[in-house]
Parts: C-alpha cells; sequence; structure tokens
C-alpha cells in the first residue's frame, strides 16, 4: 500500500512517493528512518548503477530487490526486463523459500533515458507520458491527468488513501546525452 506516481519531462523524469509503510492494514513506520546514503535512497525510491527504482510492494523484498539490482539490471526492452522479472522472482523465492505467487513487485525503473513500469506477474509497458502504482494509483493518476506535478499527485493521494502517508520523497532523473 502505496504511492509512486512518475511523470516524462522534457529533460527526463519525475518520480515521487509517499513513506509510508502499512502492515496488516495499519500504519506503522515511515520509511524516512530506513534512508540508506550507500544506496542513495529515499525510502520507496532508490538509485543504483545509473537506475533509478520507485517500488511498492513487500518491505523485505524491497531490500531484496536492492541486493538484486546491485548484481544485474536489464537493458531497458521489454523482453530484457521481463527476464529480468522471472530471475527476480526466483531470487526472492530462494532468499525467502516462499511460492513464486508471495513475490510482489510493482515498481517503475527509469535508466538510458526509458522509464517501464514492471510487475511480478510480468506486465510489463513503457511509461509514456504519466504513471503511477500502488493503492493510491488511481487518485494520483487522476490529479496528473488535471495537471499535477508528480509531488502534488502523491500528496492529493496521500490526503485520499489511507495506504499512503508521511512524507513525500521525490527526484529528478535527468536524461542521459546520447
Amino acid at each position: 500500500m502505496t504511492t509512486i506516481a512518475v511523470k516524462r519531462h522534457k529533460d527526463g523524469f519525475k518520480i515521487a512517493s509517499d513513506s509510508q509503510i502499512t502492515i496488516n492494514n495499519q500504519r506503522k513506520w515511515y520509511t524516512d528512518n530506513y534512508s540508506s546514503k550507500n544506496l542513495n535512497s529515499n525510502g520507496k525510491i532508490f538509485r543504483i548503477k545509473g537506475a533509478t527504482i520507485g517500488y511498492a510492494g513487500i518491505a523485505s523484498h524491497f531490500y531484496l530487490l536492492q541486493m538484486f539490482c546491485d548484481k544485474k539490471l536489464p537493458k531497458m526492452n521489454k523482453s530484457n526486463i521481463i527476464n529480468w522479472c522471472v530471475e527476480y522472482k526466483s531470487f526472492v523465492i530462494e532468499k525467502m523459500n516462499i511460492k513464486p505467487a508471495e513475490v510482489q513487485l510493482s515498481a517503475f525503473l527509469i535508466k538510458d533515458n526509458k522509464c517501464f513500469f514492471i510487475s511480478s506477474n510480468l506486465t510489463v509497458y513503457e511509461v509514456e507520458k504519466f504513471d503511477a502504482t500502488g493503492s493510491g494509483a488511481f487518485i494520483a493518476l487522476a490529479a496528473m491527468e488535471e495537471g499535477a506535478s508528480v509531488k502534488r499527485a502523491v500528496k492529493i493521494a496521500i490526503k485520499y488513501d489511507l495506504g499512503s502517508g508521511g512524507k513525500i520523497h521525490s527526484l529528478k532523473v535527468k536524461n542521459e546525452l546520447q
């Protein structure tokens, strides 16, 4: 339960997230306390090896995603990203000894001037204008449709979505020179 919003701009992408972690339908803590300067992380959004990732899902899977990305990132096309998702799911299954259906991944991967939405059910598509994921996604999408920035869209989602809360984190990801 979260809200992550991403929007394309002429010079790159902007991505924002809330910072609440929800466990058993109760607001528990905020990711602000778990940021890492080593990973250039501000909670649900992190940068690693030239990529920026915004993650919605199970908190323990977030840390495994960081570990996996430190070892391997896909080339930015749909087929490579799908294969990478399959490898990530296998990695999580092995590390946590869980069933495939228990692996959750809903994220945006920004790299090489592209942004893809990726999920554990192997839904993968390139973000053309803007997108959102998490429990507050539809609220954030409506806000961006009406011209809101990613930060404003997440702020509006926090107001109306019980699964989103805390501080808003945002990053600007500039296009790399071709």
